[in-house]
């Protein structure tokens, strides 16, 4: 899937084995992952509601944090991954017994023209070689004025020392190459892909962890607390989500 030598370094079979981990796991990245979904989805959720949301794909889905969370809400829910053993996972996660999970590439999405009233790509932009690719495949299956909803890491030095380095200092078995700074995105080239894909963006916000007691306990610990939290902040340094419209 990666076309460029320099980005092959990318570690996207790492979920292919977190099995139950996913799910359970302290001494792991993927604690920091769960945490940060429930953020986005307090940022996300109301978006897609007041908008009059019913159909959502969820690319680059996991093992399904988001889009079990949201059939819950009573949206119609489809999960598309590249990982069998996580879509396997997230169907056995899944309490509404709603969710469509598929296997599938984002690069050619396995939906007609037109399928769905919002699309969500939560931490997956960074994992492929041509994101601007999968952004016009994203527009594709959008209705018109449907919601493109997304989070990434913007490319800087300060996100490599926090996602990369702090991770891999901090958390307890964090794999080599989960993220890679080239693939790192920066809001205005995420925003032309946007509108080289026939969507304007309409909204951002950052993302950063809460500096409190369970985050200065994970840096003595390495072990990512059931209380660690993200919030939403102005600066989008780090990392940062936005809400995009079909034109």
């Amino acid at each position: 899937m990666d076309a460029h030598k320099d980005r092959e370094i990318i570690n996207n079979t790492l979920y292919d084995e977190l099995g139950e981990r996913w799910y359970t796991a302290h001494d792991d990245p993927v604690a920091l992952l769960r945490a940060e979904t429930r953020e986005k989805l307090r940022w996300a959720t109301p978006l897609l509601k007041q908008g009059g949301v019913q159909t959502i794909l969820d690319v680059g889905c996991g093992a399904g944090f988001a889009a079990n969370l949201l059939a819950q809400e009573n949206f119609t829910m489809t999960g598309l991954d590249f990982s069998q053993p996580s879509l396997d996972l997230a169907r056995k996660m899944d309490l509404s017994k709603t969710v469509e999970y598929i296997q599938g590439d984002a690069y050619q999405l396995p939906f007609p023209d037109a399928s769905f009233d919002a699309v969500m790509a939560f931490d997956f932009l960074e994992h492929v070689s041509d994101p601007a690719r999968v952004v016009k495949e994203i527009s594709r299956v959008l209705k018109p004025r449907g919601q493109f909803l997304f989070h990434t890491f913007n490319r800087n030095w300060v996100a490599w020392l926090v996602v990369i380095k702090g991770v891999e200092w901090f958390v307890k078995n964090t794999p080599k190459n989960m993220h890679t700074l080239p693939l790192f995105i920066k809001p205005q080239e995420l925003e032309i892909f946007c509108n080289n894909a026939e969507m304007q963006v309409a909204r951002w916000t950052g993302l950063r962890p809460q500096l409190n007691r369970s985050f200065f306990k994970m840096l003595g610990t390495r072990i990512v607390p059931e209380t660690f939290e993200f919030i939403q902040t102005p600066s989008m340094m780090i990392s940062y989500c936005g809400q995009a419209f079909k034109k």
